[in-house]
């Protein structure tokens, strides 16, 4: 069986606050001053974005997967570009001008706060076969 995925790719950044960040926790809130520098630690990186999500795991589940995605011109589209390759998918990416989607996911201890960007694009996709 083939399976043709289309939806979004993004290049998720895990972090966690360093014992030195000035980051103040109350109740349900954290906060920092602005103009502070934060220091962070770099947990991983990894492939994210419900479309990538689905035909990666479609691939590990033995079939056989293609992925359609749009994404930047920039490089997090060539992070994602070998993410697909290195799970031995196929993709089909259509590049526009701009960023690829990305998210920053601050782990703290209990929860997690994720600052994301995603290009605004008019997605137009059309199947024939």
């Amino acid at each position: 069986m083939r399976v043709l995925t289309v939806g979004s790719s993004v290049i998720d950044i895990f972090v966690t606050p360093e014992e030195e960040s000035k980051f103040e926790f109350r109740d349900d809130l954290v906060s920092f001053h602005l103009g502070d520098k934060i220091t962070i630690g770099i947990q991983r990186m990894s492939l994210g974005g419900n479309g990538a999500n689905v035909s990666v795991g479609l691939k590990r589940l033995g079939l056989d997967s293609t992925f359609y995605t749009y994404s930047g011109n920039d490089v997090l589209s060539r992070q994602i570009e070998e993410s697909i390759e290195q799970e031995g998918g196929e993709l089909i990416r259509e590049e526009y001008e701009g960023h690829s989607d990305v998210a920053l996911i601050f782990n703290f201890d209990t929860d997690r706060t994720i600052f994301s960007h995603h290009e605004r694009i008019d997605h137009s996709f059309t199947y024939s076969n």
